[in-house]
């Protein structure tokens, strides 16, 4: 995982904003590129330090990169979890994610009306749950429940 806004600054996740502005304040203070003869290291970790100020200075860009990150601890701890297992049952490893972390978040597809998540719980759903699901609940799927619709009174319906 890569560094975090709070590690650039050097403070703890649960800090108020009044100590970020001062460990921001330090941070510049000693990575500013007049203090250190123009490096272009010392450019880069400005920049860093400003972008992370800039996010957590803010109550709701806090808010919003802590659910990001949240989310990103989450699959990394899956995915430890998934090779974990793996190696315990003498498995390789060389799985890819079905959908990628923006597309789990992303809205409704254009085309289906459906977003990735709904459309992955279906699939983990799998089969013979959908036709036993169609079977009890009729399903439009050609269950076992065929012929022509019915009303709520149990008559046939005309089209």
């Amino acid at each position: 995982m890569t560094k975090t806004h709070y590690q650039t600054l050097g403070v703890a996740e649960n800090a108020t904003v009044e100590e970020i502005k001062t460990a921001y304040r330090a941070r510049v203070m000693a990575c500013h590129p007049d203090r250190n003869g123009g490096a272009k290291a010392s450019e880069d970790e400005l920049k860093e330090v400003n972008a992370a100020y800039d996010t957590l200075h803010s109550p709701v860009k806090r808010a919003a990169y802590d659910e990001d990150l949240g989310r990103e601890r989450l699959r990394a701890a899956l995915d430890a979890a998934y090779k974990a297992a793996a190696a315990a049952r003498g498995v390789a490893t060389n799985r890819t994610p079905l959908v990628s972390a923006s597309a789990m978040t992303a809205g409704p597809s254009r085309t289906t009306g459906l977003t990735v998540g709904q459309v992955a719980g279906g699939m983990a759903l799998g089969f013979g749950a959908a036709f036993l699901l169609d079977a009890l609940f009729g399903g439009s799927s050609g269950g076992s429940r065929g012929g022509p619709p019915r009303g709520p009174d149990g008559r046939f319906v005309r089209r």
